[in-house]
């Protein structure tokens, strides 16, 4: 029988909101207005996304896991860490853009967030091969929905 899966669905859509980000981020004509604004927006809600995820991750994920088996979340506290600090440089700059920039400084944006990209879907990949078992160690399947239930209220 399986088991739930507690990062699969959120994982899922961060990886699907990031990968419309990138696909957009490397069409967007920063010249038009229109078209930097439609990437700015969808920045927002994307990083408005990562930041509520990692927020009811380590709030509700990590904190119970922590309580069950300590020490257990250390890697992946360190890990939100350095993609918060990361992702917010990113977020502001992409706010900052006024349609000015020069070719080498979108250039360098996207191979920033591409960078952010990789290192956010390695960490993601990660919770869910090591973070995932941890949780179905310590948690029964009406422990995990039990969980579901309170971050979803």
């Amino acid at each position: 029988m399986s088991r739930i899966k507690s990062f699969a669905a959120p994982h899922k859509g961060l990886r699907n909101v990031i990968g419309k980000f990138t696909l957009k981020l490397g069409h967007t004509d920063f010249k038009s207005a229109s078209d930097l604004r439609k990437l700015q927006a969808l920045g927002a809600e994307m990083f408005l996304l990562l930041n509520d995820h990692v927020q009811t991750e380590n709030e509700y994920t990590l904190r119970r896991l922590e309580d069950r088996a300590p020490g257990s979340s250390d890697h992946d506290m360190h890990d939100h860490e350095r993609l918060e600090e990361i992702q917010a440089t990113l977020e502001q700059q992409l706010a900052l853009f006024t349609g000015n920039e020069s070719p080498d400084d979108i250039h360098a944006y996207y191979l920033g967030f591409s960078k952010f990209q990789s290192e956010y879907l390695l960490h993601t990949y990660d919770e869910q091969m090591v973070t995932h078992l941890l949780l179905q160690k310590y948690f029964t399947d009406e422990g995990l929905t039990e969980h579901r239930k309170a971050i979803m209220q």
